[in-house]
């Protein structure tokens, strides 16, 4: 729940036009994804794994 709270704070102060911003954001949610596939299909080293 905090995690949430931050994280649309800190959404709210960026502009979603920004190239850079809108690539990290991408990257970050790419990311997590992976590291959730890879945590659910092999335990803590798929999720490393997953993450890259």
């Amino acid at each position: 729940m905090t995690l949430g709270a931050l994280a649309l704070s800190l959404a709210a102060c960026s502009n979603p036009y920004d190239p850079g911003q809108r690539a990290l954001g991408g990257g970050l949610i790419g990311a997590g994804g992976g590291a959730a596939i890879g945590a659910r299909a092999g335990g803590g080293p798929g999720a490393a794994i997953g993450a890259l």
